[in-house]
């Protein structure tokens, strides 16, 4: 029964969704939007949603083709996290942000959602026969990434970004996800040339390959480089070992022995310590450390999806690396979903990787030649993407390869493992001479016949179901594309608009759409930096109705009250950010100039104390003091 539950769909659509799977992966990588307010991530995650939404159309029919017996363990592992994802979503205070993730991040529901199934979708249609249209997508996305880091390197990018780290970010808005992404094309190039037997292909692989290691290196992130080394490692040791015993064994050694000044970097000792364990990685404990707390206290759902920023100051540890930081996640994969997903979303997501993971090294290890190099360059980028998200944020860009090349390497993992478990069962039945040989191919051949006589039905009702599916996602995504090119107008043209016809209008659309507190959010901000308080008040109250606990709501809303001379209705907002942020001392100094302005100097003694508590030698507690006994 294992050959009819585990047999290829034989869909006559498969042809058209594998390559529609890396197409989604080569547009979610590529595209920006110059006329929104967040043109990389926001263009992404639209993207990825409307090119899921079709492949579910063929993911669904498939499903209800096999039936629940055929489904593998895999399936059910997809299954369980879109689910997790979903009801964590459901939970999540704040919907908006739940399903279409914090602004500039977007690792929401929906992107989570459409990851999973693509995911899913791999292992359904990908098989060994398949993947060199995976090199072939690897190749294309190098290429041009490279290309336009070399662009980039020059000082000729046409487009203007604002540049925090290095220029070298590509189309992903910052260097570290650059330097991942051209880490795992590099990998991918090392696979080609241990596969690829025609000469002038492995040329432009090596030569491509040597590019992409030098824009990786011009990025200034040292993430690339040590992907870049453990795919080489994983390949390198196969390739070795099926030419030599002993070369495989020197190449373990090679990479024994290269590891251990990049453990060493990460303890902060060694010759590689000053490009690994820099101030971003100190910060990464605070952020670890605050991610476990919101956990603790909220271990079933977390505190809502992608909400780690509004949670942060509220669960961080006092004595930061930096004083006063702020971030919007926990770089980390595992802790992000930990924090904000909770169990509900974190068991099933670490359970598909198990299953992913157990698969691909049964399957490497029991096969051999070019299937064992296949599966060794595939699971080399899937598992240096793994390794990373340990330090790394899931950008889009970069994810969406981590999920197709984990459900592709799940897929002709399994395969490989049926192929080798029917040619044993041949051998054994052949060595008995009971003539019983030929039952598992008919087995297989009846599920394959099953398959085939709902394909004539499923062919028509495929197209319409992932259309439907496709208008359904459109719907959904078109009205945020629409706000976030609306609030880059408001910002960009503040200065054509008369000032009476600026409120108004900028007041009247917050209004329109107060559901997208990201959107309003922004509005009062802008609205404050361009110097009309009232209004930015007016709109931050519209986002703390949305969701009280809203950090940038309550500091928009104190500094707006405070611009307007009304600093005794900043006080309310003050005393919510001491929740908020318990450990923010410049808070705390504004608070206690608020309450003198209102002539409460038994709560202006108490806060101005306990910044002294907290930090005793600083400015802003000897300010404090000064103020309250001044």
């Amino acid at each position: 029964m294992r050959a009819v539950r585990d047999v290829q769909i034989a869909d006559s659509r498969a042809g058209q969704i594998r390559p529609l799977i890396l197409v989604a992966g080569f547009v979610t990588t590529l595209i920006v939007w110059i006329p929104l307010y967040d043109p990389i991530n926001m263009p992404k995650m639209v993207m990825l949603v409307l090119l899921s939404a079709w492949v579910l159309g063929s993911v669904l029919i498939a499903l209800a083709t096999i039936g629940a017996k055929g489904f593998t363990l895999g399936y059910w592992a997809s299954i369980a996290f879109m689910a997790g994802i979903l009801l964590a979503g459901i939970l999540t205070d704040v919907k908006y942000t739940a399903f279409y993730g914090a602004i500039y991040r977007n690792n929401g529901a929906f992107s989570y959602f459409a990851l999973a199934l693509l995911s899913l979708a791999s292992m359904i249609y990908f098989r060994l026969r398949d993947l060199q249209g995976v090199r072939i997508a690897f190749f294309a996305v190098g290429l041009l990434m490279t290309g336009y880091g070399l662009v980039q390197i020059a000082g000729q990018d046409p487009i203007h970004w604002v540049v925090t780290y290095t220029p070298v970010m590509g189309t992903l808005g910052n260097p570290d996800f650059m330097s991942a992404l051209l880490g795992i094309c590099a990998i991918a190039m090392m696979w080609v040339l241990a596969v690829e037997k025609n000469n002038l292909v492995r040329i432009g692989a090596a030569v491509l390959m040597l590019l992409e290691i030098y824009v990786t290196k011009k990025t200034g992130s040292f993430q690339g480089l040590l992907i870049i080394a453990i795919g080489f490692a994983l390949v390198g040791v196969v390739k070795g070992w099926q030419w030599k015993k002993s070369a495989g064994y020197g190449a373990i050694g090679i990479a024994f022995v290269g590891s251990i000044p990049v453990l060493m970097g990460f303890a902060n000792v060694g010759p590689l310590a000053s490009r690994v364990y820099r101030g971003s990685l100190q910060n990464r404990f605070d952020y670890w450390h605050a991610a476990i707390n919101m956990f603790k206290a909220h271990p079933f759902a977390g505190v809502g999806l992608d909400r780690f920023r509004d949670s942060y100051a509220q669960y961080s540890v006092q004595h930061q690396v930096v004083q006063g930081q702020m971030t919007d996640n926990a770089h980390n994969v595992f802790m992000q979903l930990l924090a904000t997903g909770g169990l509900i979303v974190v068991v099933p997501y670490v359970f598909l990787l198990v299953v992913i993971l157990r698969s691909a090294i049964r399957g490497i290890l029991q096969s051999s030649g070019i299937v064992q190099l296949n599966l060794v360059g595939l699971f080399a980028i899937w598992f240096a993407l793994l390794l990373d998200s340990f330090i790394a944020i899931d950008n889009l860009g970069v994810t969406v390869w981590f999920w197709i090349t984990g459900g592709i390497l799940y897929g002709v993992s399994c395969e490989s493992l049926r192929t080798v478990s029917m040619d044993a069962s041949e051998t054994s039945q052949s060595h008995q001479g009971k003539g019983r040989s030929g039952k598992p191919g008919k087995i297989a051949n009846r599920g394959r016949s099953a398959l085939k006589s709902g394909d004539s039905n499923s062919n028509l009702l495929t197209p319409v179901i992932s259309l439907v599916l496709v208008l359904v996602a459109f719907v959904a995504m078109v009205p945020a594309w629409n706000q976030s090119r609306d609030l880059q107008s408001f910002k960009m043209n503040s200065s054509t608009f008369d000032r009476t016809g600026y409120l108004k209008t900028l007041g009247e659309y917050g209004a329109q759409h107060s559901s997208n507190v990201h959107l309003v959010t922004m509005l009062s901000d802008l609205a404050l930096s361009l110097g009309y308080p009232p209004l930015a008040l007016t709109l931050s109250k519209e986002v703390l109705t949305k969701d009280p606990r809203s950090y940038s709501g309550n500091y928009i809303s104190a500094q707006a009250s405070e611009a307007n001379k009304d600093l005794v209705g900043a006080i309310p907002y003050r005393v919510h950010l001491l929740t908020l942020d318990p450990w923010s001392t410049a808070n705390m100094l504004a608070l206690v100039k608020d309450y003198l302005a209102a002539n409460d100097l038994v709560h202006a003694k108490e806060i101005s104390a306990k910044i002294t508590a907290l930090n005793p030698s600083s400015e802003d507690a000897k300010t404090a003091a000064g103020l309250v006994h001044g």
